[in-house]
């Protein structure tokens, strides 16, 4: 389940770069910066959130490889929502 996880994560962060680069294509140069201002947020949002995240007590105490796919879930799920804000803008 694991292996599962990276995929779907990989996924995910292959459709964020698709979304923006599509979204991006349809703006003008001041939309465009705007639009690489505030992903360039979300990203130092993005670094902050997968440093600091934490696992709830019963999840700490799941073996390595479940422990690690928690995470990689929850990475996923934060990234997805960026997708969905990139695609309602489209």
């Amino acid at each position: 389940m694991l292996g599962c996880s990276k995929v779907h994560y990989h996924q995910i962060d292959s459709m964020l770069n698709l979304a923006y680069i599509k979204l991006r294509t349809k703006l003008l140069s001041p939309q465009i910066s705007k639009l690489k201002s505030e992903q360039a947020q979300w990203l130092i949002k993005r670094d902050q959130y997968f440093k600091n995240l934490t696992l709830d007590p019963e999840v700490k105490s799941l073996g390595g490889e479940d422990r690690e796919m928690v995470l990689i879930d929850k990475k996923a799920t934060f990234v997805e929502e960026r997708v969905i804000v990139l695609l309602r803008r489209l």
